[in-house]
């Protein structure tokens, strides 16, 4: 299943990572913002591999990067794309930057972060609720090859969000979409700024 990229294909896309500000040291050091696996949670960690291989089936990953950096295409949905520091990002009192940069949409793989959920547990995901209730009805007969087949074929539509049924899933346009990509280099970052949680 292809992915869909918002017609943004020859685009530069503009997008915000919300980072421990302790993370802004590797700038001076790597050239680079990228994703430290040993920060992967491990019950998670299934869910960042697959993630992971979907960017590599669009990217091949720089030498020495397993896991992508997790930014916002649109933080609160179409009209309201840049993340709003009023919420709680991080632990309340923590030192936080807001990077804003922008890539070529080739370089970016866009997911529907309320669906991110299903691959995170480890979910079916529906397109429908016809289609979530035949899953439900079947799952206890799949032999766990078949279910695991089945699940993770159905987090495709992470990436896809538009084949969602708006009813069952949300209207697309209202959508918080997420992005990743291997590292955001530092020539690509127009701001930082720094703020402290909530």
């Amino acid at each position: 299943m292809q992915a869909v990229h918002e017609n943004t294909e020859q685009e530069s896309l503009t997008l915000w990572s919300i980072r421990d500000a302790l993370e802004l040291d590797a700038l001076s050091v790597t050239g680079a913002l990228r994703t430290d696996p040993r920060m992967v949670e491990d019950e998670f960690r299934p869910a960042y591999d697959w993630i992971a291989r979907k960017l590599a089936e669009k990217l091949r990953p720089p030498a020495g990067i397993a896991y992508p950096v997790w930014s916002w295409y649109r933080a609160d949905g179409q009209r309201k794309p840049r993340p709003d520091l009023r919420r709680k990002w991080g632990e309340t009192g923590q030192d936080m930057a807001l990077v804003e940069f922008s890539m070529p949409a080739s370089d970016v793989l866009l997911s529907d972060y309320q669906t991110w959920h299903f691959p995170l547990n480890d979910w079916f995901l529906g397109r429908s609720e016809k289609e979530q209730d035949g899953f439900e009805r079947d799952e206890a007969a799949l032999d766990p090859a078949m279910r695991r087949a089945r699940v993770e074929a159905s987090w495709d539509a992470v990436l896809n969000w538009h084949a969602l049924d708006a009813a069952w899933h949300g209207v697309p346009d209202d959508m918080q979409i997420q992005a990743v990509t291997w590292e955001i280099p530092s020539h690509a970052i127009h701001s930082i700024r720094t703020f402290r949680s909530r």
